[in-house]
């Protein structure tokens, strides 16, 4: 794993995705030809950029696992798929490296270190996490069933907001804690069935920790429009 780009994503806020079966085994995964095969048959790009993403400059095998990072612009990621089926994904906030924030809150928010984290982007950013992991699932690499790890890092203090300026919090939701973090066991069945579901369900609980109860109805919608660009 580059460290040198782990360091770069760590510096600000980031996330980071753990996927792994619920029993342990070596070689899940025949061969690193089949976790490559596997990660490009199993990725999406709903956004124009693809989750996760590949950068064939920089897809490597290790003893154990494929790998690939990249770092463009806003686009700041490391990501791990072991033959054991774990995946393992790092990835900077977007929001901490896009000088559109100050187009947005104005240039005072620079000057005083302002961290927020958009409001649609956490509902689709979930939405592929989960879609991509079912993907995995089809592949027959979580049979027993899989936890998923959802962590949020250098959150106290970042507060909620749309791109969208026409978009409005009546309040500010602020966070108030350094990390969040959620574990979820599930089985492969529900995963394929309903992973759009427990996407929101986890965005949900990411808004409770700014303060929010979000009526998740209204990013229904949303989330549905997003993932009929699936193909």
């Amino acid at each position: 794993m580059s460290e040198a780009l782990l360091h770069k994503i760590h510096s600000k806020g980031y996330w980071r995705i753990l996927v792994r079966p619920i029993e342990y085994r070596e070689k899940r995964i025949a061969s690193l030809k089949e976790c490559r095969d596997i990660v490009s048959s199993s990725l999406l790009s709903l956004r124009g950029w693809d989750y996760p993403h590949i950068d064939h400059k920089d897809f490597t095998n290790g003893q154990n696992y494929v790998s690939s990072g990249c770092d463009f612009m806003c686009h700041i990621e490391h990501w791990r798929l072991y033959q054991s089926g774990q995946f393992i994904h790092h990835f900077a906030m977007e929001e901490d490296w896009q000088s559109q924030v100050e187009s947005i809150f104005g240039e005072k928010y620079n000057d005083i270190g302002f961290k927020g984290l958009e409001v649609i982007s956490i509902v689709y950013r979930l939405s592929e996490i989960l879609e991509f992991t079912s993907r995995l699932a089809t592949k027959n690499i979580f049979n027993g069933g899989l936890d998923i790890h959802v962590q949020l890092h250098d959150t106290q203090d970042r507060r909620l907001f749309f791109w969208d300026k026409r978009r409005h919090l009546f309040q500010e939701y602020v966070c108030k804690i350094p990390q969040i973090e959620f574990k979820q066991r599930i089985s492969e069945q529900e995963l394929i069935g309903n992973g759009s579901e427990v996407a929101l369900k986890l965005a949900y609980d990411i808004f409770e920790r700014f303060n929010w109860n979000a009526p998740l109805e209204i990013f229904r919608n949303e989330q549905r429009e997003l993932l009929r660009r699936l193909v």
